[in-house]
């Protein structure tokens, strides 16, 4: 059974509600054909980033416009330059992503995360680190998935698994990858500029 755009518009406001990160009196929604549209102030990006993630939980959201503005209590704002160093200082100490892999800038409060990782659960908890450092007024995750050919070591079970099958079940050798060349953290960060 399909919901109709108000059981959608319900379900989200209730997960709004129930979510404890999110002030949801202070966040409005509409739907129209399945699209979610929330709107209202929060006073922190991790509020904001919640509440999107609150309303991608609902079934039957097809997608999502956040017109949610993030106004910072004046206690909370801080440089960017302070905001870099303690962006990249998570970043650091995120014991899953490989040294020198992001690149973080900062502009106005607006966080830009670049660079190349093996893994998208490396890419999200790059984002995730961030997302709730005081003063982010915004995000932007441009890291990029290296191609999986580069994972030295790793056997690709899929592969290996499809030609084991069409060689009649028995084991096939040599499916390890070859490494390929790291791009350095400094040339990520060019690049964005």
């Amino acid at each position: 059974m399909n919901k109709t755009d108000l059981q959608i518009q319900r379900d989200v406001l209730a997960e709004l509600a129930w979510e404890p990160s999110v002030d949801a009196s202070r966040i409005g929604a509409g739907v129209r054909d399945g699209i979610v549209r929330l709107a209202g102030q929060v006073s922190s990006y991790a509020e904001r980033w919640e509440a999107e993630h609150a309303a991608d939980r609902i079934g039957g959201v097809k997608a999502l416009v956040v017109d949610i503005e993030v106004r910072l209590p004046d206690d909370n704002v801080r440089t960017d330059a302070d905001l870099a160093r303690s962006a990249q200082n998570v970043i650091e100490w995120i014991t899953y992503l490989p040294a020198g892999s992001v690149c973080v800038l900062v502009q106005d409060g607006w966080l830009t995360l670049a660079g190349q990782v093996d893994w998208p659960y490396q890419r999200l908890g790059a984002e995730a680190g961030v997302a709730s450092l005081m003063g982010v007024t915004g995000l932007s995750n441009r890291i990029g998935l290296r191609s999986r050919e580069h994972l030295d070591g790793i056997r690709d079970d899929d592969d290996e698994a499809v030609l084991r099958r069409r060689a009649g079940g028995r084991p096939v050798r040599g499916m390890l990858r070859s490494a390929a060349p790291q791009t350095p953290s400094s040339s990520i960060c060019s690049e964005m500029s």
